[in-house]
């Protein structure tokens, strides 16, 4: 069967009703993404320097980022920072084209409030996506802050706790 979505190492598979379509391999291996190595500061709305690229299919794509505030995240004075992937790399926020988001969209978290020097957060989430481009990239992003009281500033950290990969859904 020939629709467009067929390649090397896919299986034919079909729904309830009987309606086949080429899906990944069981045996596709996990997809590993290439991640920022350089402090970046989180601003609303920021391509991170993180991406990753993914075949035609439905994927989890996995994503923790170590992120640290120079200043003194509290109570009064906090950021609620989320992440997104988007289909581009530049421009003023990320866009969605040859994908869509299968669930959720967004990985967040608040900052740590530890004094520091320990005043790290770990933002850790998986995003669904269906790829409908035979291949795509896909690029973290930060999205929709919101700040209570004055900001204290976050920057992404890369001790070796940092991770971006996907593994095929079925």
């Amino acid at each position: 069967m020939q629709d467009g979505s067929e390649a090397t190492g896919k299986f034919l598979s079909s729904n309830a009703t009987g309606q086949a379509t080429w899906v990944n391999s069981p045996l596709t291996p996990v997809v590993f993404g290439t991640l920022n190595s350089n402090y970046i500061t989180l601003t609303d709305n920021k391509y991170i320097n993180s991406n990753i690229t993914l075949t035609k299919g439905k994927w989890l794509i996995y994503i923790g980022i170590l992120v640290t505030s120079p200043g003194t995240p509290s109570n009064t004075n906090n950021k609620w920072i989320r992440l997104t992937l988007g289909s581009n790399n530049s421009g003023a926020s990320a866009t969605q084209s040859g994908f869509t988001f299968l669930s959720s969209y967004l990985v967040s978290g608040w900052l740590s409030q530890i004094p520091s020097p320990y005043s790290y957060t770990f933002l850790s989430g998986v995003i669904p996506v269906d790829v409908t481009n035979a291949s795509q990239t896909l690029y973290l992003w930060t999205q929709n802050f919101q700040i209570v009281g004055t900001d204290p500033g976050a920057t992404t950290s890369f001790f070796n706790e940092n991770y971006l990969f996907a593994v095929p859904a079925y």
